[in-house]
């Protein structure tokens, strides 16, 4: 099982079908002799596992994939669609679909998206599913954002510190996807926000030695450090994450940090605990950057920083889903959101704590009791 995507409208499906390398940060461990053996252990308890063979340079694709699905959407659906692969489409009925991929088969080198929106006047305000096993009741639901509402009156001044990853496994589209991102995004500041670039590969570095205004002069000074960024080493999150959350929002400014990058990493506990311990008041957003980013690590890092998780499988797509995020988070829609349930009730919901509402996004909770 797994929970669609819905935003601004539109709901999608992404299908994990690339196992590419993971970066497993530690040291060597020395063996008699003075070698080096193996990673030191503690730090990716399963490296082993989460690092399969991989196919030589140069050496044929392996592993084609055929993918059929059907699609009941339970309203009228149009603008069925595919990012990464082309696909033949089938209408049973106006809420129904059958979908394939024009390929008898593919190489499983790309992920496996799908899209589409509902057609107009359709879309429901609130979907539950519910479920009861045993002597337990389980429900799943989601409250859409209402139609007509377009921006929220007023604006808070932000503090953004940008996070982007340009470690070896970014180079080429990826990195250019990242830094044509990076740059719209400083762009689009205000001048009483403030702002900061960190950079993360093997090693950890800053623009500024801590968040400056976006003055005219300042951008320009980013927006140069973004044209010479490069891709090289490995990917060492935790300095760089440890840098952007030194600092907590201050009353009356909002502190986000967003991070962009394709997640080939393999200490993901190591950096859920640092989020959970150490995120305070900030907000954390994640950016997948290339056609098959970690998509779990990504949503899973973005739940816990109470931010959100964009996608952005081609660099034609940057513009138009760089406006539409920052155009989210610019002006929070509600935060700190509590579910009160009424006295005597024994419930237990997810995500534990609710992440803050932004303009086009739904709320969903899942519960049992």
């Amino acid at each position: 099982q797994n929970t669609l995507i819905y935003r601004d409208g539109q709901v999608g499906l992404r299908f994990p079908l690339v196992v590419s390398p993971r970066y497993i940060p530690g040291v060597k461990v020395p063996k008699e002799g003075g070698e080096l053996g193996p990673l030191e252990p503690n730090i990716v308890p399963d490296a082993a596992e989460i690092s399969p063979p991989v196919i030589a340079d140069g050496e044929a694709k392996r592993n084609p994939v055929s993918i059929q699905l059907k699609i009941d959407a339970g309203f009228p659906i149009k603008d069925l669609r595919s990012t990464n692969h082309a696909i033949t489409k089938k209408k049973i009925s106006s809420n129904v679909y059958q979908v394939s991929l024009l390929e008898d088969s593919v190489p499983a080198d790309r992920d496996f998206e799908v899209s589409w929106t509902a057609a107009n006047g359709t879309m429901p305000s609130t979907s539950i599913f519910t479920e009861a096993k045993s002597d337990k009741h389980y429900a799943l639901v989601t409250m859409f954002p209402p139609k007509g509402v377009h921006q929220v009156k007023g604006r808070m001044p932000r503090d953004v510190v940008f996070v982007v990853d340009t470690s070896g496994s970014m180079d080429g589209a990826s990195l250019d996807q990242a830094k044509n991102a990076l740059e719209l995004a400083v762009r689009r500041l205000k001048p009483d926000d403030g702002f900061n670039i960190i950079q993360f590969n093997s090693e950890t570095s800053s623009l500024f030695d801590s968040e400056q205004k976006a003055t005219n002069v300042n951008l320009k000074v980013a927006c140069n450090y973004i044209n010479k960024l490069e891709a090289t080493g490995g990917t060492q999150v935790a300095p760089a994450l440890t840098q952007a959350l030194a600092n907590n929002a201050t009353p009356g400014r909002l502190r986000q940090i967003v991070f962009i990058t394709d997640a080939s990493v393999g200490n993901e506990d190591q950096l859920f605990s640092m989020i959970k311990t150490r995120l305070r008041n900030n907000r954390l957003f994640t950016i997948g950057i290339g056609s098959s980013p970690n998509d779990s690590f990504m949503t899973r890092v973005a739940e816990l920083g109470r931010g959100t998780f964009t996608f952005i499988g081609s660099i034609a797509d940057v513009g138009s889903k760089m406006n539409d995020f920052f155009a989210r988070i610019e002006n929070p829609f509600a935060t700190d959101i509590r579910i009160k349930w009424p006295h005597g009730m024994k419930v237990d919901s997810a995500p534990n704590v609710i992440p803050d509402l932004y303009l086009g996004d739904p709320v969903v909770v899942a519960v049992k009791s």
